[in-house]
């Protein structure tokens, strides 16, 4: 891995950009893994939650590597969806 990350960087790549590309393919994967475990009725709700979780890691992630949203506002943005998502779940 180090000598791939150092191969990189004598290239001229950014090592952040690299880091970003790395998580992004991981990410990806993790998402095809939870859309084919979709298609069998018992592994239906894991691969629902592995989907949805790499979907907003991904979403996280683009938004602050552009630095869309710093990092203060995207905790904020987690704590009041979090507080929705119990309040939600609170009244079943």
């Amino acid at each position: 891995m180090q000598l791939l990350l150092s191969s990189l960087q004598s290239s001229g790549q950014d090592t952040s950009f690299i880091i970003f590309t790395v998580i992004s393919v991981v990410l990806t994967l993790a998402l095809l893994l939870g859309i084919s475990m979709l298609s069998k009725v018992k592994t239906a709700v894991k691969g629902n939650l592995i989907g949805a979780g790499a979907v907003l890691i991904a979403i996280v992630l683009t938004l602050w590597y552009h630095q869309i949203l710093d990092v203060y506002l995207l905790w904020a943005a987690i704590l009041v969806g979090g507080g929705c998502l119990a309040s939600s779940l609170g009244k079943r």
